[in-house]
């Protein structure tokens, strides 16, 4: 009895002991999450922004914004003196209160060490506010000509090359260049907004539209979003744009030239969406889902912009197999949107979950083998990106900036290997309990800001709930340091095995052997996987390039021709001009001219250069550059011209890794 005594005591003593922990550790990390962003110059602790006002003119003459700013602030402090905002390539002209007297204020530049995050503004109140307090500012300003957010584009750049026409791109830290504000993902705001046009061009903000009118010059169109979102969600675009619905909550816009091909190729979005919603199991709040594509000089693949997110025209091939990309700006509506990272240190929690639901939702959209296949046609990138930053903390989850732009460290990895850390959770705990783990971590975080410590709390109190004690052994079973400190690879990614996969790649082999005198047997096999096996088909051929010849090339080409010559189908024709470099297939140049002049996407251009240049073809792609160099984005353009004409040795242009550039916001090349 005695020793049943004593053992029942121990387990008590161990039960609360467990408890405690747990609690504390809890209580210790809620504690540690409340950081601040290091990429923001603006007293967030001190005032948060409650909405925003802007009224501005489109001026395409001089390539500026114009009007005003005015901003409902509420002060957290005591005794509020002075409000610091964000403001880079920014002309100031005036700040009033709201009673219309002039604040006095600095536009100042930082030190060095701080200069990649621009510049801030200091406004001096007149009368202290005291804590809770609210009250407006309003800035009257003008953007710069020379700034990263707004891209100015000539006609010749546009579909319809009759119009001029402009996007923003405000994540992460770009947004201080539209207007001043607190530029940081740890402020919510809702907004409005009164934009004035030429009036033969249509603007659509990330916001609805509640009122539009014209007079004989211009049109005045006002916006309204009345759900509070991170200042880099902001988004303009304005041009010569139809609007068509494609669902019952969605629509897609773009010019008219390409709107049919555009609505045919998007016309499952509300699919899309519904599948999310099921999986998710919280409603998508936003109304309508409406996706831009953007002319093809667009550089990047997508932005999320809520309301109103942006793609690159690369999507829409005539076969909807590059739509997945709607599958991952539809997720960022819960997971990014939604529930928001409150730094650009804990970027994964927005990007790492998006994937993983992305995936949950192509599971459904295209099956379980095409998501399999995803995995190892982005796990090339993936690791390409790890050994682009190589032993530092922007190959970890967390990285440290230092006064760096938060531009510098965008790659895969928060992307792909936050995906991995999520899958192998869900390995532990069953795919159900995980599904409520990320649903209950929506619905209780849903218009709010997280961090990594935030998730683990709540994943540590999900797994004790669903799991009891075998939940917490698995919890401090994960090795977190390892995961989100440490730089490098996935410590487990739990990617099976595929008959696809080693299909595609023995197909590759197979043709490799045979020289080109022939085709393999069953080379039509091809034409029938799906186009991610195809990547990983040429892909296979890229890894071969000391086997390749000109005559292995031309027979593929003649066997598949239509599909791999298909300038619309950049995954496969990109890396087929590659292999026609590689082979010194030189009939193929026109083609590749023509092809690099069509697209404007980083992920498809940038790898060719490169292609061109680690072949000894330079002057080539230099020619091809100057010939669309008017077609290019400003930072297509940049990063061209660092490989092209800055980079010549081999051992140079391996650090520029077009993975840094496929991304959607990289800006900044790290030497």
């Amino acid at each position: 009895v005695r020793c049943v005594q004593e053992t029942g005591l121990i387990a008590l003593v161990s039960t609360l002991a467990v408890l405690g922990l747990f609690v504390g550790l809890s209580y210790n990390e809620q504690e540690s999450s409340r950081v601040i962003d290091e990429s923001t110059f603006a007293n967030i602790h001190e005032v948060r922004t409650q909405h925003f006002f802007l009224n501005l003119t489109v001026n395409f003459d001089t390539k500026t914004l114009s009007g005003s700013n005015t901003l409902t602030l509420q002060s957290q402090t005591r005794r509020l003196q002075q409000v610091i905002l964000d403001a880079y390539h920014l002309e100031i002209k005036q700040v009033v209160d709201q009673n219309f007297n002039m604040l006095d204020y600095e536009h100042v530049t930082p030190t060095s060490d701080q200069k990649d995050l621009g510049q801030y503004l200091v406004i001096y109140l007149r009368e202290p506010a005291k804590r809770g307090e609210i009250f407006n500012i309003t800035i009257f300003y003008s953007t710069a000509k020379e700034q990263d957010t707004i891209s100015w584009l000539e006609p010749e750049q546009t579909a319809g090359g009759k119009y001029p026409y402009l996007y923003s791109q405000c994540e992460s830290i770009l947004c201080r260049q539209v207007a001043p504000l607190q530029d940081t993902p740890a402020v919510k705001a809702t907004y409005s907004a009164v934009i004035r046009t030429p009036k033969a061009l249509r603007p659509f903000l990330s916001a609805n539209e509640t009122d539009s009118y014209e007079d004989e010059d211009f049109r005045y169109s006002s916006f309204r979003n009345d759900i509070p979102i991170p200042s880099y969600l902001f988004a303009i675009v304005v041009g010569r744009l139809e609007e068509r619905q494609v669902g019952k909550r969605t629509a897609v816009i773009t010019e008219a030239e390409q709107i049919d091909e555009c609505a045919k190729e998007l016309e499952d979005l509300e699919q899309m969406v519904t599948i999310l919603e099921d999986y998710i199991g919280y409603p998508y709040v936003w109304g309508a889902y409406k996706i831009v594509v953007l002319p093809p000089s667009f550089p990047v693949g997508g932005m999320e912009n809520p309301l109103l997110t942006f793609a690159s025209p690369s999507i829409i091939v005539g076969d909807k197999s590059n739509v997945a990309v709607a599958i991952h700006e539809i997720a960022h509506s819960w997971t990014g949107n939604l529930v928001t990272n409150r730094n650009w240190n804990n970027f994964w929690v927005n990007e790492g979950f998006t994937r993983f639901l992305e995936r949950k939702g192509a599971e459904v959209f295209s099956g379980k083998e095409y998501v399999l296949l995803d995995e190892v046609a982005s796990y090339p990138e993936f690791t390409a990106a790890i050994r682009q930053f190589g032993n530092t903390t922007f190959s970890s989850l967390e990285p440290h900036f230092d006064g760096r732009s938060p531009d510098d460290a965008f790659s895969t990895i928060p992307y792909e290997k936050g995906y991995f850390l999520l899958k192998y959770i869900a390995s532990l705990v069953g795919e159900d309990h995980f599904q409520g783990i990320l649903r209950n971590w929506i619905s209780s975080n849903a218009f709010g800001t997280v961090t990594t410590s935030d998730f683990k709390s709540h994943l540590r109190r999900e797994m004790w709930q669903r799991l009891g004690f075998r939940g917490l052994q698995q919890f401090y079973s994960i090795d977190f340091k390892t995961w989100i400190q440490q730089p490098g690879e996935a410590p487990i990614t739990l990617m099976p095995g595929s008959p696809l996969v080693e299909e595609a790649k023995q197909l590759a082999r197979e043709y490799i052997k045979l020289g080109g005198e022939s085709s393999p047997e069953d080379y039509q096999k091809f034409r029938k996987l799906f186009m991610k096996a195809q990547v990983i088909f040429l892909d296979e051929l890229l890894d071969n390039k000391q086997a390749l010849t000109r005559k292995i090339v031309e027979r593929i080409e003649q066997d598949f021709s239509d599909l791999l010559l298909n300038i619309k189908q950049c995954e496969l024709i990109m890396r087929f001009l590659r292999l026609a470099i590689i082979t010194n297939y030189n009939e193929k140049n026109e083609l590749l001219s023509q092809y690099m002049g069509s697209i404007g996407r980083m992920r498809y251009t940038q790898p060719v250069f490169q292609e061109l240049i680690d072949n000894g073809k330079k002057d080539l792609a230099i020619e091809v550059f100057n010939r669309h160099r008017s077609f290019y984005h400003p930072l297509a353009r940049r990063a061209f011209e660092l490989s092209l004409i800055h980079i010549s040795e081999p051992t140079r242009q391996a650090e520029i890794s077009y993975a840094v550039f496929c991304l959607k916001k990289k800006k900044r090349y790290i030497h």
